[in-house]
């Protein structure tokens, strides 16, 4: 077992009762006359594609799903014709049975349980925040790219943004935080868990019930965020291996010791932002490499013709590691990378001295290890 599951079950372990229940759900929907003869579909809400559980044929305006589940869970209830842009999230298994009608406007609305009523909350603290809506930002962000604004607005405009950004981050954290014991909390943790500070997620650590980690759109991001503090600074890097371009396994130990400064890189060929920095890396790596750096680049490819294609078009001439498996790379599920580029700089001792550095940060750093 590796250490990023193992160190996640001993949290789970230690602040979660495991034992199994089972809840029952029914979902009614009501005044649903217009939609005679269609059919509705019920889909478990995560991070990853999800057939449906269930579905059902309006009859009379009418329709009734039941079922029992291990636990409560968010679904989407949508229309199985695509033509109508018909869906609502209901929570299965909550204190009172859902109840699905048509508003005022013609779409979905879902009534129902303690759960459910959270949607409510947060529109209403949404609303309260003032937060601009998507049409308001779309107009400040089309303003903001182009040619003619002067740099005065332009600067005006993006501390407008970024604290418009800021508010939507915190009322997120905040709301997730606040109800970090069911499902609908995991909702909103997983729109939000990469904003979560240290001692944020600490709180959530020491709240969180079963129901909250146990559920898809929480176990995810919990996971990732555990496998996260692997990379963080003045800790051992964690060993890996895979197969390098022959296909000959290659451990990171390999590379790492013997007065080497390492750069460990995440990439892909399809990242355009990664191959942008690889001119910068190749830089510093003809600068350095006789004196110590090196670099051991891990792609997140499914292709290999694809990534053996981009490491000779753009001539990258250190150590290239892949077991081509896209996301569910090991390496970067071990270490919880959730985004590319993502570089570690490991020092001769093995310890982590630099995350995500790129740019001139990355020139600054190894300025200061090579005077």
């Amino acid at each position: 077992m590796n250490k990023r599951i193992s160190w996640l079950l001993l949290m789970l372990c230690m602040t979660l009762s495991l034992s199994a229940t089972s809840v029952d759900y029914v979902v009614s929907g009501v005044g649903l006359d217009k939609y005679n003869g269609k059919k509705f579909l019920l889909r478990p809400l995560s991070l990853d594609k999800n057939n449906a559980m269930d579905s059902v044929v309006v009859k009379g305006g009418k329709f009734v799903l039941r079922g029992t589940l291990e636990a409560p869970r968010l679904c989407t209830l949508y229309a199985a014709d695509p033509r109508l842009p018909l869906q609502a999230n209901v929570v299965l298994g909550d204190d009172k049975p859902a109840t699905v009608s048509l508003s005022a406007d013609g779409s979905l609305v879902v009534s129902g349980g303690t759960r459910q009523s959270l949607f409510g909350l947060y529109n209403e603290e949404f609303a309260q925040a003032k937060i601009p809506g998507h049409k308001e930002l779309n107009l400040k962000y089309t303003e903001y790219s182009q040619a003619t604004i002067t740099p005065e607005r332009r600067a005006e405009l993006e501390r407008e943004l970024n604290e418009v950004q800021e508010r939507q981050r915190s009322l997120l954290k905040n709301f997730a935080l606040a109800h970090c014991d069911n499902v609908v909390g995991a909702y909103f943790f997983a729109q939000s868990y990469t904003y979560f500070t240290k001692d944020e997620l600490k709180q959530l650590y020491a709240r969180m019930t079963k129901e909250f980690s146990n559920d898809p759109l929480a176990a995810r991001p919990l996971s990732t965020l555990m496998a996260a503090s692997l990379r963080e600074v003045g800790r051992a890097y964690t060993d890996f291996a895979m197969p390098d371009t022959t296909g000959t396994m290659h451990r990171l130990s390999d590379y790492i010791g013997e007065g080497r400064y390492v750069l460990l890189d995440f990439w892909a060929s399809w990242c355009g932002p990664c191959r942008a920095e690889m001119p910068n890396v190749k830089e510093l790596y003809a600068k350095y490499h006789d004196r110590g750096f090196d670099v051991v680049g891990v792609s997140l490819d499914n292709h290999r013709e694809s990534w053996l294609r981009a490491i000779k078009q753009m001539g990258l001439p250190w150590h290239q590691l892949s077991d081509l498996k896209g996301w569910n790379c090991e390496a970067s599920n071990l270490y919880g990378v959730d985004g590319i580029p993502c570089t570690l700089l490991i020092g001769p001792d093995g310890k982590i001295i630099g995350n995500n550095l790129r740019g001139e940060a990355l020139a600054e750093a190894l300025a200061k290890l090579f005077p």
